[in-house]
């Protein structure tokens, strides 16, 4: 239904990858269901951008345009929020202000969101996820920490938790030993340590808790605060597994795919379409109820009518 998206700006289609899915299989599933899907899918397949250069995806910006238009277009068929969400995810994340906005443009938008994550859903992926009223985890499914991802300046990419544990070593070393001293190894990283970047990671973690917080309380957690703190500062490394058992001890709202087979199958399906179809920015896809569309349009008429 590629017609269906000719109102979109022709620079803005350069930039964001957003269409109406055409599958028979998935509009059947919403047809019976009375569903929306959603979709937002990072290819394990960069796109090339040079013979020695690739661009794999990340939440960007991108993706928070895209996400705006796909809810554009839902909200003009379907104006209803209390439609049900069947929301697939399958992200490495990417920018903190770029997850955080995409992230509450959905919740916003829907009172009742189901989250499948047939594989991962990473850092700022993760936040995606946790729009859901419930995140469906399969034995595949992995969902990361959400602590803040800091660049070096050196093209490494390190967790501003190292720096502040490495920090807080530190403090604790020369709390109980004299500089003079401490060996020149000790001397060298303690010199090392920049004070106004110390504090720049301590804010960046706390605008992350933040974020997440008000997340969490747009999906129905009332333990908001304490679960974002576990996310951001009590997991071992960004790449920590939390699979579905992991994400049950940590209180997140989880549900097991068995408990609905056949919306998992569909997931996993859709998924399989665009997952090594080279990409540099996320696949964003919906499909809207026939059923739901046509009672808002009459809905429409019949208010149009009566004034």
């Amino acid at each position: 239904m590629a017609n269906s998206w000719e109102e979109i700006p022709s620079e803005l289609k350069k930039v964001i990858d957003v269409e109406e899915e055409n599958d028979k299989k998935l509009i059947e599933f919403a047809r019976r269901r009375q569903g929306i899907l959603l979709a937002i899918i990072a290819s394990y397949v960069p796109a090339r951008v040079s013979p020695t250069r690739t661009s794999p995806s990340f939440v960007g910006i991108s993706e928070e345009f895209g996400v705006e238009t796909v809810l554009s277009r839902i909200r003009s068929k379907i104006p209803s929020p209390d439609v049900p969400v069947f929301l697939l995810v399958n992200s490495v994340g990417g920018s903190m202000s770029s997850s955080y906005k995409t992230s509450k443009a959905i919740r916003q938008c829907f009172k009742d969101i189901t989250t499948y994550v047939p594989h991962m859903a990473l850092s700022g992926g993760t936040l995606l996820a946790l729009t859901g009223n419930k995140i469906v985890m399969g034995t595949m499914s992995q969902l990361s920490a959400l602590d803040v991802q800091i660049d070096r300046g050196d093209g490494v990419v390190v967790s501003a938790n190292a720096l502040l544990r490495s920090k807080n070593k530190l403090d604790a070393y020369f709390s109980e030993t004299r500089v003079e001293d401490a060996p020149y190894s000790m001397k060298a990283m303690a010199d090392s340590v920049d004070p106004a970047m110390m504090e720049e990671y301590t804010s960046a973690q706390d605008t992350a808790i933040d974020y997440i917080a008000e997340i969490l309380a747009m999906s129905g957690y009332k333990n908001k605060t304490s679960l974002a703190k576990k996310l951001v500062f009590d997991l071992p490394t960004h790449g920590y597994v939390i699979d579905y058992g992991k994400a049950k001890k940590l209180s997140l709202k989880v549900a097991p795919h068995t408990e609905d087979p056949e919306a998992w199958q569909l997931m996993r399906y859709w998924l399989a379409k665009y997952l090594v179809r080279a990409a540099g920015r996320h696949f964003i896809r919906c499909v809207c109820p026939q059923k739901a569309l046509g009672q808002s349009k009459r809905a429409k008429e019949e208010t149009t009518h009566g004034a």
